[in-house]
């Protein structure tokens, strides 16, 4: 089975950027901030008007309160569509000075190393694919199974390329020198885990009732048993408005945590996702040993709700619109990432810090 390989592929990002809105439109702020034209209050006060409707007037502060944190997420858009550029034109000039070594083209050059032929996807391949993702697959194996192939085909030629591509980077030395836009964000008095003065600090809007959060719980503990003292953990709420209980999840978890077991509430609401409902919260919490009628109350009268819609919009300020969002110092990671993710970003941090030791402290900021 032949393959055509695409080799100028900054033309090729180039090309869809062209039919799509949204990256134009990134481009086009990015463009804008460069040149110090079209910035949201660039040249007025925070209170001036900026459009009338009749004799309605609609101010600048009102407009930020919606712009700002779309802006948040279009900074991100535009470092990672920088970021994939640089890429791209790195992997255009790693093939092309292979090739010339060898005095082939690149085609020539791709097709001498990364071969033609795939080795075929057996269907006890596909079947083992399809068994650790079924529950996302949704279908029968039979109704699926010549698609998995394919795909399981298509994978292979990508992972081939990459592992070629990756090896001719770290040989030429390439080095990736633009800056991913760093958010700050409040940690004091928050749910926390770990030192205090660790080089590291992860910051996680979650919900307690996202199947996508509690994914990325096992990558956390994992994350945590390996990095110790050097990591740190604040919890910070967004529940997702079309999650029914994630909200009240929330308020529980907080009001566990006014006795001292907000981590070990936050778990056993992780371990079972099906049990979220006021009952169930008192259920927990009675198998927690806490002061029932001080927890009822706390509960029943939503005492935490504020912070928890400070939370919120703390999170969509910074660009956030689902969940689980992480900031490790700073830098965004979107979604139930794989360790590998996690691990590229802290060892970078902490080789920034040039390892930097922090004391040992189990809890921080009066929470627990």
């Amino acid at each position: 089975m032949g393959y055509v390989f695409r080799l100028k592929r900054s033309r090729g990002w180039l090309a869809r950027m062209a039919w799509n809105p949204l990256l134009l439109w990134v481009v086009a702020l990015a463009m804008g901030a460069a040149l110090g034209i079209g910035s949201i209050g660039a040249s007025a006060g925070q209170d001036s008007v900026v459009a009338k409707v009749g004799s309605h007037e609609i101010t600048e502060q009102e407009l930020d309160k919606l712009v700002k944190p779309r802006m948040a997420s279009v900074e991100n858009e535009i470092y990672e569509i920088k970021r994939q550029a640089i890429v791209s034109i790195a992997d255009d000039y790693v093939i092309q000075q292979a090739a010339h070594r060898e005095n082939l083209s690149e085609a020539e050059y791709l097709k001498k190393t990364l071969g033609d032929k795939l080795t075929p996807v057996s269907e006890q391949q596909a079947r083992a694919y399809y068994n650790a993702h079924q529950a996302d697959i949704g279908q029968p194996f039979d109704k699926v199974k010549a698609a998995l192939a394919r795909y399981l085909e298509r994978k292979q030629i990508q992972e081939r390329r990459e592992e070629l591509l990756e090896s001719l980077r770290q040989q030429a030395g390439f080095t990736m020198l633009l800056k991913p836009p760093r958010a700050e964000i409040a940690t004091d008095g928050f749910p926390t885990l770990g030192a205090k003065d660790a080089p590291v600090t992860i910051v996680e809007f979650t919900d307690f009732q996202c199947p996508f959060c509690r994914r990325a719980e096992p990558t956390i503990k994992e994350l945590r048993d390996k990095y110790g003292d050097k990591m740190r953990l604040v919890h910070r709420d967004f529940p997702l408005p079309f999650h029914r209980q994630a909200f009240k999840a929330a308020v529980a978890a907080h009001c566990a945590g006014d006795q001292g077991r907000f981590w070990q509430y936050h778990d056993a609401l992780f371990a079972d996702q099906s049990k979220l409902g006021v009952d169930e919260f008192k259920a927990v919490a009675k198998e927690l040993n806490l002061d029932m009628p001080k927890f009822q109350s706390c509960l029943d009268k939503d005492e935490h709700a504020d912070q928890i819609k400070k939370d919120i919009a703390a999170g969509e300020a910074l660009g956030v619109d689902g969940t689980p969002a992480f900031f490790i110092n700073g830098l965004s990671l979107v979604g139930a990432q794989p360790p590998e993710k996690f691990e590229t970003l802290i060892n970078t941090e902490l080789a920034q810090t040039k390892g930097a030791s922090a004391p040992s402290q189990a809890q921080t900021n009066g929470k627990n």
